[in-house]
């Protein structure tokens, strides 16, 4: 029985609970960690949204992505938005204080990515890194934004993705789509750190990477990265990997984050090797879906995890 108040529907043989104002439900669709119907407000006649979170707080995990939505929701300032309770003017007071630093938060830290998409080489300060000599392997280090590419490295680039990516993408559920990858790859937002062989100078590997904001935090995401068949398991791929943490951790960025595919063991043992762990943002299979990727990271661990509560 529905509590006073309280009236229930089963929409995609899920029951949905809601205050009797809200009527006419229908199911818009289903994402991470919940669906999403609409409804309308009998009593003010507008049409609403209503989102339904899958177990918010069976786990730790869960109920971060239960606060980090209800967080990115304080900031859409939108007039048709419901708070989720009201409380006491002290609690009102404390929610605004945390409200107002978590905005300061962001501003910083959309500053910090501006800033870093602003220096012409963020490997120009280390010389160390800018050599790979072992394991029989001697290469040339650099970076560059893609805009500053030679188009037949650009090309390069592209072709070697689709050689070592292609089949991968073809077995996850978003399906593999060249014209789609060419353009994710050529945006002006992408960098690109480039290794080549110090005898042909040709390209052997690549990193392409952003300095972005992602849930609300400033990291360097790291979007490819792609060797040559043969300069791949010699130390080449963790040297780059150290090299983005590199410029990610000296332009105060507070993580480096990732994208692998679960039916890639080769890559997700990799990054384990690397020392990245799942990110909060990852999401988790559950009874409405299951998910054929995971999202790792590494956090910057000289620049302390500002929390704030709302």
């Amino acid at each position: 029985m529905p509590k006073p108040g309280y009236h229930t529907i089963e929409l995609n043989k899920t029951e949905w609970e809601v205050p009797q104002k809200y009527t006419m439900l229908s199911p818009v669709g289903s994402g991470a960690y919940g669906q999403v119907c609409s409804a309308m407000d009998s009593k003010t006649g507008r049409k609403v949204a209503i989102k339904k979170l899958a177990r918010p707080f069976q786990t730790h995990i869960h109920a971060k992505r239960t606060y980090r939505e209800l967080r990115m929701l304080k900031h859409m300032d939108h007039e048709n938005q419901k708070q989720s309770r009201k409380g006491k003017s002290e609690k009102t007071k404390e929610r605004r204080a945390a409200l107002k630093a978590e905005r300061a938060k962001l501003a910083a830290g959309r500053f910090l990515v501006k800033q870093a998409n602003t220096i012409p080489d963020p490997l120009a300060k280390f010389p160390t890194f800018q050599k790979f000599e072992r394991n029989g392997l001697s290469c040339t280090l650099s970076c560059k934004r893609v805009r500053d590419l030679a188009p037949e490295t650009l090309e390069w680039a592209i072709e070697l993705c689709s050689q070592n990516m292609k089949a991968m993408y073809e077995k996850s559920s978003g399906g593999w789509h060249a014209w789609e990858k060419r353009e994710e790859m050529s945006e002006d937002a992408a960098w690109y750190l480039i290794a080549c062989d110090t005898n042909t100078q040709k390209p052997i590997a690549f990193s392409h990477f952003r300095f972005d904001m992602d849930y609300g935090d400033e990291v360097l995401y790291c979007y490819e990265l792609q060797l040559e068949k043969e300069y791949q398991k010699k130390g080449l791929g963790k040297f780059m990997m150290q090299v983005l943490e590199l410029m990610a951790f000296s332009n105060q960025m507070m993580k480096v984050v990732l994208t692998v595919f679960k039916h890639n063991p080769d890559a997700m043992a990799f990054y384990e090797k690397c020392k990245y762990e799942v990110d909060e943002t990852s999401p988790e299979d559950n009874f409405e879906e299951t998910f054929d990727y995971s999202i790792l990271s590494k956090l910057n661990k000289m620049k302390p995890t500002q929390k704030t509560s709302l």
